[in-house]
């Protein structure tokens, strides 16, 4: 996944069997402001953007192909005055292990 800022979007790629990256069906997907950082839950099945304009968070989930689903009652407010959201993560935070 990687934002699109400007244009409100977030696009999402495939990796190929010789690494390219290709856009998946669909891509990219709207978002309902401008996009900021990009955090994934720990299964894969969801993905969150901060949107940096306003208080709030937008997110969808994930299909097997890697299309996105807008999730029920986005955006979600962060009840944050002012500026938008700059950075997200999520908990359990995503992990990596070499094999």
């Amino acid at each position: 996944m990687t934002s699109d800022a400007f244009n409100s979007a977030v696009a999402s790629l495939a990796i190929g069997t010789d690494g390219a990256l290709q856009p998946v069906p669909g891509s990219p997907f709207s978002a309902d402001n401008f996009v900021g950082s990009i955090a994934t839950t720990r299964a894969g099945n969801f993905v969150y953007t901060s949107l940096f304009t306003d208080a709030e968070v937008d997110g969808w989930s994930i299909g097997a192909n890697g299309s996105l689903t807008p999730v029920p009652g986005r955006p979600f407010t962060t009840g944050q005055p002012g500026f938008g959201v700059q950075a997200l993560t999520t908990f359990p935070a995503p992990t990596c292990s070499v094999q």
